[in-house]
């Protein structure tokens, strides 16, 4: 199985964040753009970006270690200030310290 992987950045009213899909892992990369587009749509997300990734860095490995660890379910049940801190920060290094700490709590 051939692995891909994109990073995608979206922007909006309800969404900013910048996140790596991993196809066919977390589904296909067509299936997660019209879930996009449709959020556009309802004018959540003004917009986005997809590139595909040739190979992730060991800081981007270790970023979606910790998402995976948390798991998204509990990412969207974080307490607010929580998430909106995570959605504020912007350096990669600090979001991936930050979601390894959420991790080691689990």
């Amino acid at each position: 199985m051939n692995m891909k992987t994109y990073e995608i950045k979206i922007t909006g009213s309800k969404y900013n964040d910048n996140y790596f899909f991993f196809a066919p892992k977390d589904g296909e990369i067509e299936e997660e753009v019209a879930a996009i587009m449709k959020e556009m749509k309802a004018g959540n997300i003004s917009r986005f970006t997809v590139e595909e990734v040739a190979k992730m860095t060991a800081l981007e490995k270790r970023y979606q270690v910790a998402i995976d660890k948390i798991g998204h379910a509990r990412l969207l049940n974080l307490p607010e200030q929580i998430k909106e801190l995570l959605k504020n920060t912007k350096d990669l290094k600090t979001k991936t310290e930050l979601l390894e700490e959420i991790a080691k709590n689990i």
